[in-house]
């Protein structure tokens, strides 16, 4: 019973730190330095069904209500979004490779769309892409290093 409830918290939680974040999925659509952002979302959810427990981690938890409600007080969205990212990741075992996953969830944020515009106007897309795909890659070989 306590495993099941912790799961239907862990899904309500979920489903209401997506609606804090709402702004970012209508941003995804919007804003022209947004692009790819929805894509870098999908390849840096990819590995997480495969390396998760199925057992809701306190501590990511924690994290991810601790920054989505500095988020919300604080009008930083960024915070709210990092929330969002941790309590995707809240299924996952609390080891280094996915704290590193969760900051690279920076990929699919507008704090990017905004520093890549600054930096490399020309390669926004592509910054995006590439830090989903090596924050992937780093997850799923960090996973097959553990079972071998």
């Amino acid at each position: 019973m306590k495993r099941v409830s912790a799961k239907i918290l862990w899904f309500f939680s979920v489903l209401i730190l997506a609606w804090q974040s709402r702004l970012l999925f209508w941003g995804w659509w919007s804003f022209p330095y947004e692009e790819g952002a929805f894509f870098a979302f999908l390849i840096w959810l990819f590995p997480l069904p495969w390396a998760s427990r199925l057992r809701v981690s306190p501590l990511w938890f924690f994290l991810a209500l601790i920054f989505a409600f500095l988020g919300m007080i604080s009008t930083f969205n960024t915070l709210t979004y990092l929330g969002f990212a941790f309590i995707c990741i809240a299924l996952c075992p609390l080891r280094f490779v996915f704290v590193l996953h969760g900051l690279f969830s920076i990929a699919w944020m507008p704090a990017w769309g905004w520093i890549a515009l600054h930096l490399f106007p020309e390669y926004v897309y592509f910054s995006r892409i590439a830090l989903a795909i090596l924050s992937s890659i780093l997850v799923w070989v960090c996973r097959n290093l553990r079972k071998s």
